[in-house]
């Protein structure tokens, strides 16, 4: 009869143990996904921020690039009309 309680009363102690294990263990992958979900979240606006960043700056780059050309061909041009 001890034998059967005690078995009942470790049986009861595992059930609850198994149920708060996985408990803890649904929290945790919710945490888990909440935290990736801000990691994803900041890094998208990264990603969003850099490349409007970085689409500045090659527009800029470009723009001016273009201007010292046209510079440099209106020079060239004014130097070979000037000299005939």
């Amino acid at each position: 009869m001890m034998d059967m309680k005690e078995e009942m009363m470790s049986d009861a102690v595992d059930d609850v143990m198994e149920d708060g294990e996985e408990d803890e263990e649904e929290e945790g992958d919710k945490i888990l996904r909440e935290v990736l979900d801000e990691i994803g979240v900041h890094l998208s606006q990264q990603v969003t921020l850099l490349s409007s960043l970085l689409s500045h700056v090659l527009f800029t780059f470009i723009s001016s690039s273009r201007m010292r050309l046209l510079a440099s061909v209106r020079c060239h041009h004014h130097s070979r009309n000037g000299n005939q």
